[in-house]
């Protein structure tokens, strides 16, 4: 009898201990993102299409059309463009950080795309 009371009173005392060990604060918000997983945040990519009206190895300006009126937007490039001039027609696919346009994608299209063109008519 004796012995099944010392252990019974030992497993009782390891199972408090275990309660007592597992017992755990939590942790602040920063530290987790320390050690965890870093939280990133997309920026969403958004569109311009427009005429380019200057271009710089770090920049380029570009002249777009939206709702009858005209818009001059700066972009900061990350590399060099090629094969993109002056006058040329561009599609600049950006983010915004920082409060900067940074320029993700510039291709060049062959004509006015900002313009609103009338639709074909098909023949009948």
């Amino acid at each position: 009898m004796r012995k099944l009371i010392c252990a019974v009173s030992a497993a009782a005392f390891i199972c408090g201990f275990a309660v007592l060990a597992a017992e755990k604060t939590p942790m602040p918000r920063d530290a987790k993102q320390e050690y965890g997983k870093p939280e990133t945040i997309k920026a969403a990519k958004m569109n311009a299409a427009g005429k380019v009206l200057a271009i710089a190895d770090n920049a380029i300006t570009v002249e777009r059309s939206a709702r009858n009126t005209t818009q001059s937007m700066t972009f900061v490039l990350d590399k060099q463009v090629k094969n993109i001039s002056v006058g040329d027609f561009v599609l600049v696919a950006y983010v915004i950080k920082n409060d900067k346009l940074i320029a993700v994608r510039v291709t060049k299209t062959g004509n006015n795309i900002s313009a609103k063109q009338p639709l074909a008519k098909p023949a009948h």
